[in-house]
């Protein structure tokens, strides 16, 4: 059986889901800005009016996984601040129109403008750079390094950035896949090949083969992130 084409086992919502534990968190923890009143965790007088939140994906948020993940964390962030409003998320992004959407909720007057991974990080550079001026928008990139993915990271007071542990994402998904497979074959979809979705395959795979050092694992890294297909 090819890399690029195998039945793999483990239902794909069921793996997704446990790699979002940590990302979700974190871009939940992102927005909510702390602990204290609604008014300051909105980042502003109540009198100012409601604090606006937007996301940007590269994928939807009936995806089953990373972007659906970040949406119902917003939501949930969303419903326990009651003067925080999410304006209609941008699905489907791609990287080419990553800084026009970005630009858009600025022109908009978002508070906070997150974005779903780290191809938003070199794409949104000279949009964050232009708000730099406005005290009012504050940006929010997840999975993304900032030493490494933002060369003027240290200069951009408006942004931050999480990271979650893909290996210990990787590696639960790899012991739930180890107890479930029938044929010691499992699978895995990155999306695309970055050192993120590498380390987690291999955690995935060695947590597998703690379980049963029999398991062999198959991976696609070629299907990219916004064909749920």
């Amino acid at each position: 059986m090819s890399e690029s084409k195998f039945n793999f086992m483990l239902n794909r919502r069921q793996a997704i889901a446990l790699g979002l534990g940590s990302a979700a968190t974190v871009a939940l923890a992102g927005c909510s800005g702390g602990s204290g009143s609604d008014d300051k965790a909105a980042g502003g007088d109540s009198s100012e009016g409601s604090y606006k939140v937007a996301m940007i994906m590269s994928g939807t948020i009936t995806d089953g996984g990373w972007d659906q993940g970040h949406y119902e964390s917003l939501k949930r962030a969303i419903e326990s601040h009651p003067k925080w409003e999410m304006l209609e998320p941008k699905e489907n992004t791609p990287d080419a129109d990553a800084a026009t959407a970005a630009q858009s909720y600025v022109d908009q007057g978002v508070d906070l403008i997150i974005g779903n991974g780290n191809q938003f990080a070199s794409d949104w550079a000279e949009v964050v750079a232009d708000a730099e001026g406005n005290d009012k928008v504050h940006f929010l990139i997840t999975n993304t390094n900032p030493t490494s993915e933002m060369a003027d990271y240290k200069s951009l007071a408006k942004v931050e950035t999480v990271l979650p542990n893909f290996k210990q994402t990787g590696a639960l998904a790899g012991v739930v896949a180890g107890l479930m497979t029938k044929t010691n074959s499992i699978g895995f979809i990155g999306g695309m090949k970055l050192p993120s979705t590498e380390a987690k395959y291999a955690a995935y795979l060695a947590a597998a083969q703690k379980i049963n050092p029999e398991i062999k694992g198959q991976y696609n890294f070629e299907a990219g992130f916004t064909d749920a297909s």
